[in-house]
């Protein structure tokens, strides 16, 4: 157990380390220097929580989250930040299927075919 908390250290170094997270840490110092860019990935973040789940989607939901879209497509800064954790996000997916991948012989989770699990809807 010592030994893969070791390597779970290092890997979490590494991924410190990347080019991935590097981006990403810039990222979020560009749009935290500017409130406003600040405030509208905030509201888009709100917004785009909103539509979580499995359920039906609300429409009034859907269609904010399209106005905060649409305004944080004004934002260079905004944009970059999540392309950044797009990347990021990619890089701990991937890491993630290559250890499924050693331990259990599969690149996707068990229940990634019964849905969420959090609703009724799905079945999971």
């Amino acid at each position: 157990m010592r030994e893969v908390l070791r390597l779970a250290t290092e890997l979490g170094n590494a991924i410190l380390k990347s080019d991935v997270y590097a981006r990403l840490s810039e990222a979020r110092q560009a749009v935290d220097a500017r409130a406003d860019v600040r405030e509208a990935v905030d509201a888009y973040e709100q917004a785009r929580s909103g539509l979580k789940g499995c359920g039906g989607v609300n429409p009034q939901a859907l269609r904010e989250l399209q106005l905060c879209r649409e305004r944080l497509d004004r934002y260079g800064e905004a944009l970059a930040l999540l392309e950044a954790r797009q990347a990021f996000d990619e890089m701990l997916d991937n890491c993630s299927r290559i250890i499924r991948l050693i331990v259990n012989g599969e690149t996707e989770p068990e229940d990634a075919a019964a849905g969420c699990g959090g609703c009724p809807g799905c079945g999971g």
